[in-house]
Parts: C-alpha cells; sequence; structure tokens
C-alpha cells in the first residue's frame, strides 16, 4: 500500500538514501517532481517509477477542489518496504502559508 503525504513546492522527502523534491505543482492533479538529476512531470493516471522500485503518483484527496489546491498536492508513494520514507522536515513550507 502507498504512503501518501501532502505536499508543497520545496517539499523534500528521503526515500532511503535518495531525495524526491517537489518543484512545481500545476494543479491538484499535476506535479513536477526531482529525483536525483531526473525532473519527472507526475499525475493522478499513472504511476512513475522515479527511483528503482519506487513509484509516485498524484493522490487525490481531501485538497482536491480546496482553496489551497493550485499550493498544495497528495503524493502516493510506492517503494520497498526496507526503505525508509520520511519528510525532510526544514524543507516543508508551512501549510498555512501555502493557503494564503
Amino acid at each position: 500500500m502507498p504512503l501518501s503525504l501532502g505536499v508543497t513546492v520545496g517539499s523534500k522527502i528521503r526515500v532511503g538514501d535518495a531525495f524526491l523534491e517537489v518543484l512545481d505543482i500545476r494543479d491538484a492533479k499535476t506535479t513536477s517532481l526531482k529525483a536525483g538529476n531526473n525532473i519527472f512531470t507526475i499525475n493522478d493516471l499513472e504511476r512513475q517509477e522515479v527511483l528503482p522500485s519506487v513509484f509516485v503518483l498524484v493522490s487525490l484527496g481531501w485538497s482536491e477542489g480546496k482553496k489551497h489546491a493550485k499550493n498544495f498536492t497528495r503524493l502516493a508513494i510506492e517503494a520497498p518496504r526496507e526503505l525508509r520514507i520520511e519528510r525532510v522536515p526544514d524543507a516543508m513550507p508551512s501549510l498555512a502559508k501555502a493557503g494564503s
């Protein structure tokens, strides 16, 4: 089962020893994500392998249709169980600021 995380532009997520960074959120269904030296356009229609055995999909949820949805989205991250997935706290802008 994928892990679903709310993200804003600039959010960083550690997956094992690698990092994912949210570069752009076009709308609640499309975002740009950097993994290593590669940039991916992630949407809600098809999961993409951004790192070996690590797949990401935009996960529609409570953010869809909300006022701040253009600044916030959810990512569903699917990875082997042995890979730890965690936010990089200093990179997560305040969700209160994202809604302004």
